[in-house]
This record gives C-alpha cells, sequence and structure tokens, in this order.
C-alpha cells in the first residue's frame, strides 16, 4: 500500500521502514530497514519526494536494502548469495560494458541511494575518469536529474587543486531495456581513501589533522568565491591520497551544492532542509538561510572528527533522530575527548561550531587565515578573527 502524500511526515516515515537486524544505527529510524512494500514503491518510481528523502538517507547506510532495492529493480526473484566476508554490489552496468558510447567500465567503485559510481576508461581521450550514473529509479524523477545536472553546473564553476574536476554530463540510451534513459555525469577519478574512513580507524596525528584542515578550507573557499556552496560537507565526501610524500586532500559531491548571491552571500534557491544531518549546521536543520559559515560549521564536524575519531555531539538514537537535539546544544571539546590536546584547538574548533552563524567564522577564508595565523604560518589580515577570538595560539 502506497503511503497518500497527504498523511503527516512522522507517520509516512514510520511505515516505510520495519523492524529488522540489517538496519544501521544511523538509518531514518534505528533499528528499521524497509518494509518490502517501500521497496517495491521505490523500484516502481512511486514514492512521493517525501518519502524519497527518508529512503536515500536509508540507501545511503544500509547495504542489504539497496541489494533488495536492485533486485526489484532488475527484476531479479532474489539478490545473488553473498560470499562469506564480502558483499557483491549489484551494479546496473558490468565490467567491459561501454557507458554512452564511449566510456568502457573497469569496475563498480561506489553507490548510494541515487547513484553509482564507476571508474571508466575514456575510450575517446584514452584515460581513466570517473563516471557518477544516477540509478534507474532515480533517473525517472525529474528532481534527481536537476539534481545532477546541478551538480554539472555549479562544480564546473570551481577550479581548485582541493576540488574534484567534473568533465562533463551524458545521456546512456539502450533501446529494449527498462531503464533506457540513463543520466551521468564525468569526474576526475580520484585514487585514494575517504578522509571518513582514515577519522574513524585512528585519530590522526595534529600535523597531519592541520594540513589536512588547511586544504579542506582552501577548497571551501575556491568554491565560495566562485559563488557555491557545498551544504553536504563531510568526512566521507573528501579523498585523501598521496602525492609524492604528502596528503592531498580533494573535496567532492557539489550535488547538493546551492549557488551564493553575489551580493550579500545568501543562498538564492529556496530554503531546503538537506544534507547530512550528522553534519548539518542548525540554521539547516530549521530550515532557515545558509551561507559560507553553514559550510564552516560542516567542516568543524570534520575537523574534530579527525582530531578525535568520532562527532563532537554525542547522544543516542540515530544521526536523523539526534539531529534535533543539538540545537542548543554546545559541542564537547576536543581535549574532552584527546586530553592531550590543548585549549588553542579547542578555541578553534568551538569557534566553528558555535549554534549561530554570526558567531562563527564568517568564510573558510577567514578560518583559512586565523589557522594559519594562529600555527605562526603568516600574519593575519587586519580585520579578521583575532580581535573576537583572543589569546589563541594554534600549533602542531
Amino acid at each position: 500500500m502506497r503511503i497518500e502524500d497527504e498523511r503527516s511526515g512522522s507517520d509516512a516515515a514510520a511505515s516505510l521502514f520495519r523492524e529488522g537486524s540489517r538496519g544501521s544505527a544511523d538509518a531514518p529510524s534505528a533499528g528499521h530497514c524497509l518494509s518490502e512494500e517501500a521497496v517495491l514503491t521505490f523500484s516502481e518510481g512511486r514514492s512521493s519526494p517525501g518519502e524519497l528523502e527518508q529512503l536515500h538517507a536509508h540507501l545511503d547506510i544500509c547495504a542489504s536494502c539497496l541489494d533488495l532495492v536492485n533486485a526489484a529493480i532488475h527484476g531479479w526473484e532474489r539478490p545473488p548469495a553473498s560470499i562469506p566476508g564480502h558483499r557483491p554490489w549489484l551494479a546496473t552496468f558490468g565490467a567491459g560494458q561501454k557507458i554512452g558510447r564511449r566510456y568502457r567500465v573497469e569496475s563498480l567503485v561506489g553507490r548510494g541511494g541515487m547513484g553509482e559510481v564507476y571508474l571508466v576508461h575514456d575510450e575517446l581521450l584514452g584515460e581513466r575518469v570517473a563516471l557518477k550514473m544516477v540509478l534507474p529509479t532515480a533517473s525517472d524523477s525529474p528532481a534527481a536529474v536537476a539534481r545532477l545536472l546541478n551538480e554539472v553546473r555549479l562544480a564546473r564553476r570551481i577550479s581548485h587543486a582541493n576540488v574534484c574536476r567534473v568533465h562533463d554530463v551524458g545521456v546512456h540510451e539502450e533501446p529494449g531495456r527498462i531503464d533506457d534513459r540513463l543520466y551521468f555525469i564525468t569526474m576526475e577519478y580520484i585514487e585514494g581513501e575517504r578522509l571518513g574512513q582514515l577519522a574513524r580507524s585512528e585519530p590522526l596525528a595534529v600535523p597531519t589533522v592541520l594540513g589536512l584542515a588547511r586544504q579542506i578550507l582552501s577548497g571551501l573557499d575556491a568554491a565560495h568565491g566562485s559563488g557555491v556552496l557545498h551544504r553536504d560537507l563531510k568526512s566521507d565526501n573528501i579523498m585523501v591520497r598521496a602525492v609524492g610524500s604528502e596528503q592531498r586532500v580533494t573535496i567532492m559531491d557539489f550535488g547538493l551544492s546551492a549557488r551564493l548571491d553575489r551580493q550579500n552571500g545568501a543562498l538564492t534557491t529556496a530554503r531546503e532542509r538537506v544534507g547530512s544531518a550528522s553534519y548539518m549546521a542548525p540554521e539547516q536543520l530549521q530550515g532557515l538561510a545558509l551561507g559560507p559559515p553553514t559550510d564552516v560549521f560542516a567542516f568543524g564536524v570534520v575537523l574534530f572528527e579527525m582530531l578525535c575519531g568520532a562527532l563532537p555531539f554525542a547522544s543516542e538514537g540515530s544521526a536523523t533522530q539526534r539531529a534535533p537535539r543539538r540545537l542548543g546544544e554546545r559541542a564537547v571539546a576536543p581535549s574532552a575527548v584527546r586530553p592531550e590536546l590543548g585549549p588553542e584547538l579547542d578555541r578553534f574548533v568551538s569557534r566553528c561550531l558555535m549554534e549561530k552563524p554570526e558567531d562563527r567564522f564568517a568564510s573558510a577564508q577567514e578560518a583559512l587565515a586565523a589557522l594559519a595565523c594562529e600555527s605562526g604560518e603568516t600574519a593575519l589580515p587586519s580585520g579578521l578573527a583575532r580581535s573576537a577570538w583572543p589569546g589563541a595560539t594554534l600549533s602542531a
């Protein structure tokens, strides 16, 4: 039975999920997985916009439900049996197949609730690139296609070493298939590791954290300078790779980004409640106006995660359940988790994570200047953060 649009959001969200053992603690409904009806409705492209938001969030973190959805999409009776110790991803395309008459698939490298990412060989240019394909169910959604085109449009405005380069957008057409029209984008292929994986494995050394933090802020500053707000910055959207003896950061996934007004630095789009709950600023949670301080807040969460291997707002429940409780809550100080960290880092992280946007660094540039100055690298430009943040000294 399909959930009707007029039903309340809480009732609709609850009926999408059922009790089960496959779910994750970070699922929209902790301890629940998708009901069979929700899987069928989603696979047939009949989910309402409100349902899709919950479904995509759950599929991003629940591999088993994603397998069930793929089985429904492709008409399999059941997902192929898993090999012990390895979960075979069910992909729209297999190795050797060609996408868009140009891109030969080498392997599937990742997937989420709305799309798949492949490593492909561009046979026209003779180089390897990443190809992000919107899943068949999402390709039927005008909103999903618009989001993909928006990602290309905005990401191509940014040219910076710490931001993934987006190349082009295309359509794969294959008459005779149920999913005969699929949208994709091609981008720079980054062979590295997600920052989230690194941070959660063990707390990183402070000099390493500061080096990565500067690069993240530099990439955000370039995006803001190009009039683009990320809105979904998180550690799993940041790749880290070795370049010689150094580690290079690349910010990925501008799919939820939005264009900033050049005059006032605010969004020119509708105030949507989008992003990853654990990294969302209070103004995102409340559906208020967003700006560069919104990305600064998400950066502060990532910085805390790099230092402590955990998130700064610790409480019970799923990410979605925890998020509203953060309003009015002060972030845990990094030194409370990792005592060897000094008060200087506590103050810097706290400034990034202030509840009110006006109490944070006003931009990534301001945060970067304060970080560079307080770690003794360069003089702080006049008019920036020192007067509002006295006495702090960051050092590796």
